[in-house]
């Protein structure tokens, strides 16, 4: 795992194997820093968990300091 985090603050990357996710920007407000950077997180782990073969998903839930996550295939999601 690399992570990128500028002193200018400007942005976050993670990349993890060969996928690269820029989680947020500097252009996002504090809502949009949470909201968009659990999506970005998720799927990069989601693109991680299909490369491996996985039938399981990351699914989020809440936001913020009290999001959470879950894994389930489809067919529990349904």
């Amino acid at each position: 795992m690399h992570e990128e985090n500028p002193e200018s603050g400007d942005y976050y990357r993670v990349t993890i194997a060969t996928r690269t996710r820029e989680i947020w920007t500097r252009e996002m407000d504090g809502q949009q820093m949470w909201e968009v950077g659990m999506c970005h997180t998720f799927l990069l782990v989601n693109e991680l968990l299909e490369d491996a073969g996985a039938t399981e998903r990351l699914y989020g839930m809440y936001g913020g300091n009290d999001g959470q996550a879950i894994f389930l295939t489809l067919r529990q999601l349904d």
